[in-house]
C-alpha cells in the first residue's frame, strides 16, 4: 500500500486543524479592537465638551457651484450657460432665506485639450461660477436650520439640454461644493472674546491668600485682534483671538523652560 511521506501527513493534520479553529469563529461582522492599532488622530472629530470654547450659532451657510456647457458653436455655448443660469437664479431665489448670484464667467472658447477626439476638436467650452447664501437668521436651532438648508437644495434645478439633431453632443452641467455654516463678520465678536480669554485670568488673579511664590500680576498679554473661525457646523461656530501672554519679574521676560 502506498504510504503518504510524513511530512504530508503533518502538513494534512495541521490543515484540518486550522479549518476547524476557522469554522469555531463567531460570524458576528462586530469586532473589538484596540485603539493602539487605530491612526493617532484617533480623536480629532471629537470635542472635549470639559473645554472652553467660544461658540456662537452660524449665520449663513455657503456653497459655490460651477456650471459648464459645450456645443459646436460660440452662440449656442453661451446661450445654454444663458439659460441654465436664469432657471438656476429663479428656482434659488424663489425660497425665503436663500439666494443665489454669478460670481464669475468663463466666455466660450476651443476646447484645445488633448483628450478630446478629433471629430470634437472645434468643440466650444464655457462656464461660469455660482455662489448660494443660505440664511440662518430666523432659526433657533439645529434641526431649523437643516430644514432651511434643505428648502434651498431642493430648489437647484436639473439642467436639461433641448434635443439638437444638428448638436446631439451638447450639454450642460453643474458642479456644486459641500456646504460651509459660517457667520457673515467675524470681527464684531472681538471684543467679547478678548474678555473671554482675561476671565481666566482674573480668576487666577483674585485667589485669596495665594503662596507666596504665587503671583498672577506678574503676567502680561497682548493681541492683535485677529479673530479666526477654528471650528464649524450647524450647531455652532467656534472663534479664537490671538492671544500671547508673557511673564515679567522687574520688567524682565521670563523665559519659561519646556
Amino acid at each position: 500500500m502506498y504510504k503518504f511521506p510524513k511530512i504530508i501527513w503533518l502538513a494534512s493534520i495541521l490543515l484540518v486543524f486550522i479549518s476547524c479553529s476557522y469554522n469555531e469563529r463567531p460570524s458576528s461582522s462586530v469586532q473589538a479592537r484596540s485603539y493602539d492599532y487605530e491612526e493617532k488622530d484617533n480623536f480629532s472629530a471629537l470635542v472635549d465638551p470639559a473645554s472652553d470654547r467660544f461658540i456662537i450659532p452660524p449665520e449663513v451657510a455657503v456653497m459655490s457651484g460651477k456650471m459648464t456647457s459645450s456645443s459646436s458653436s460660440f452662440d449656442k455655448t453661451s446661450k445654454l450657460l444663458a439659460t441654465g443660469a436664469k432657471e438656476f437664479l429663479s428656482n434659488v431665489n424663489s425660497i425665503e432665506n436663500c439666494s443665489a448670484k454669478i460670481t464669475d464667467y468663463r466666455h466660450p472658447a476651443v476646447n484645445k485639450s488633448s483628450k478630446v477626439s478629433l471629430s470634437n476638436k472645434n468643440r466650444y467650452l464655457g462656464n461660469l461660477k455660482l455662489e448660494i447664501l443660505i440664511s440662518f437668521a430666523k432659526t433657533q436651532d439645529i434641526n431649523q436650520r437643516i430644514q432651511q438648508l434643505n428648502s434651498c437644495l431642493q430648489a437647484i434645478p436639473q439642467l436639461k439640454v433641448e434635443q439638437d439633431e444638428s448638436d446631439k453632443n451638447a450639454r450642460i452641467d453643474l458642479f456644486l461644493s459641500q456646504v460651509m455654516p459660517t457667520i457673515k463678520q467675524a470681527s464684531k465678536y472681538r471684543k467679547e472674546l478678548l474678555e473671554f480669554k482675561f476671565k481666566s485670568l482674573k480668576e487666577v488673579g483674585s485667589i485669596s491668600n495665594p503662596a507666596t511664590q504665587f503671583n498672577a500680576s506678574d503676567t502680561k498679554c497682548t493681541s492683535k485682534g485677529i479673530v479666526q473661525v477654528v471650528n464649524r457646523s450647524l450647531s455652532g461656530i467656534e472663534l479664537d483671538v490671538d492671544f500671547d501672554c508673557r511673564r515679567f519679574v522687574n520688567e524682565k521676560l521670563i523665559i519659561e523652560k519646556e
